[in-house]
This record gives structure tokens, sequence and C-alpha cells, in this order.
């Protein structure tokens, strides 16, 4: 049997609407997923995009007014920017985190899934502590509804600035928590960035918890070709198998 591969990439897509399932009527939403988000405690009724943009405002609020009132005295009121801009743009946005073992084809239950991931919360949030708390966890949903179960984890990184204000600022952020870059002898760009190294050593992270609750899976990542697919390449290489799948069948006389 293939040994399956655990998936934990990202980027700045994602729809917390979708994650926590509120575009469903109440009554329709899943009961088996399972959801948490910062600030859950003090606030149980809030949706994933009313808790992250409440977490936007008690932390950022204090930098963004100072920043804004920089910019009116500079004569540059066009650049002012509202609590919501800053959430909804591209460079401070939360990221999207997918963790996933195994594919459509053959993938860890729901009960696994869900041990190690929250195992790996607990690893990583031990390493968050010794290196600055640069990353803050808005929410995480379990959706053991679907074919294949996974668990979207939505993020963001900050640093302080030099007034002491709380910024979004992810290469900063990892450069303050000590993360080196791929090939630090080369120049730093798309191909050699921290957040590469930073992915790969939570990538690893995950995949150690996974070995150890005896999961049989890939470690070794794929060939760079494979990683950057696009959708359309990948659905094609998957008729093309269903194809040889269905002369395999025939052949045997399993099927007409």
């Amino acid at each position: 049997m293939a040994k399956m591969r655990t998936t934990t990439r990202g980027g700045r897509q994602g729809k917390p609407k979708h994650n926590d399932r509120t575009y469903l009527p109440e009554d329709e939403r899943p009961r088996e997923n399972r959801y948490g988000y910062v600030g859950r405690s003090d606030a149980p009724k809030l949706t994933f995009k009313e808790a992250e943009l409440r977490f936007y405002e008690g932390r950022y609020s204090e930098g963004l007014n100072a920043r804004n009132e920089r910019y009116k005295k500079q004569g540059h009121k066009e650049r002012c920017k509202t609590i919501e801009d800053l959430y909804k743009s591209d460079k401070t946005c939360p990221t999207e985190t997918i963790f996933q073992i195994g594919d459509v084809n053959a993938c860890a239950d729901s009960e696994t899934l869900k041990k190690c991931y929250f195992e790996y919360f607990k690893v990583f949030k031990d390493w968050n502590s010794k290196h600055g708390w640069h990353f803050h966890i808005l929410d995480y949903a379990m959706h053991f509804d679907e074919s294949t179960p996974h668990v979207h984890e939505r993020a963001i990184m900050d640093v302080k600035d030099k007034d002491g204000h709380f910024i979004i600022a992810q290469e900063k952020a990892l450069r303050e928590a000590g993360i080196e870059l791929p090939d630090p002898s080369k120049p730093e760009g798309r191909y050699n960035n921290r957040k590469i190294t930073f992915d790969k050593m939570r990538r690893e992270m995950f995949q150690e918890i996974c070995l150890k609750h005896g999961l049989k899976i890939e470690v070794e990542p794929r060939p760079q070709r494979q990683m950057h697919k696009s959708v359309h390449e990948y659905k094609r290489e998957q008729s093309e198998k269903n194809v040889v799948a269905l002369k395999q069948l025939k052949k045997q006389g399993l099927i007409r």
C-alpha cells in the first residue's frame, strides 16, 4: 500500500464563512465538525469573520491610528486605512493553512486527524512561546463532513514597530523569530524566503507527530514540478489514471 502524503500548505486565500459553515442555515450545519477561535471563551457566539475582526481591532487599531495621523500631517489623507482595509488587503489579511493526512483515495480517519492536529497545536505553541509569540492562530475548523477529513487554520504574524505598536509584518516576524533563509548565501526572493523555511519546519513538526501515531506517510517532498501543478494539470492527470484503471478492469472482465 502506498504511503499517504500529509498536506500543510496554504496562503492568503480561504474564506472564513466556508470554514465555519455560516453560509448554511444554523440547523443545516454539520454537527460532526469541530471549531475554535481566538477569544471564544468570552465571546462564544461569534462567526470566524467577527472573531478575526475583533482580534484586528484589539491588536492593530492603535498602530493603525498612529499611522493615519502621520499621513494626515504629511498631507496624504488618501493613504489612511481602516481595520477593515487591513483585514481585506492581500498583504495584511490572515493566512490560511490546510492540514490533511492522505487524500480521497486513502486518508486518516477523523479522530486520528483531530489527535494529530491538536498535538501539533501544542508543539507549535511551545515553539512560538520561545520565539517571540509572533504567530497568532485566529481560528481552526475541522471538516469531517467532506470526503477527506482536513483542518483549516487561519493565522496572522506581527511585530512591534519603533513606537511599540503591533503591526502585521510577516517577513519581519519570521526574522525576529530566528527563521533563516533556505539558502543564506543567496539573495532573498520568491524561491528563497523565510516563509519557505517556516512552512518546512511546520510540515516536519506535523509529520513527526503523524509518525508517532503509527501512520504510514511519505516524508519526502514532492518534486518541485508536482508542487506547482495547476488545477487543469491535476485534473488531466487524474483523468488519465482513471482511463488506465478502466482498461485494466475491462481486461480482467470485471466491467464491459
